[in-house]
């Protein structure tokens, strides 16, 4: 049986600016995490960033130093997403 886009995808009447952005810090609030998690969609990139990014922090708290990244990309990327999952 073939299905519609609206019968497999939940999709908005109207989208407004800033709709698909995640604010860290709502994000992160105890009863957003478990949504948080589910709209991440992990690749292997991601799995190999997230390993680099996990390594850098346990290399900074074993070695008891202080170390500066960077996350960049363009707007819509997904940077406070990976940020809030990390």
């Amino acid at each position: 049986m073939t299905k519609t886009l609206s019968e497999v995808f939940e999709i908005p009447e109207a989208v407004h600016q800033g709709d698909f952005v995640l604010r860290l810090t709502e994000g992160l609030k105890a009863d957003r995490r478990k949504a948080t998690l589910q709209q991440y969609v992990v690749t292997p990139q991601l799995v190999q960033c997230f390993d680099q990014a996990l390594s850098l922090v346990g290399s900074a708290v074993t070695g008891d130093s202080s170390k500066g990244v960077y996350l960049h990309g363009s707007f819509g990327s997904g940077k406070s997403h990976f940020m809030a999952v990390l």
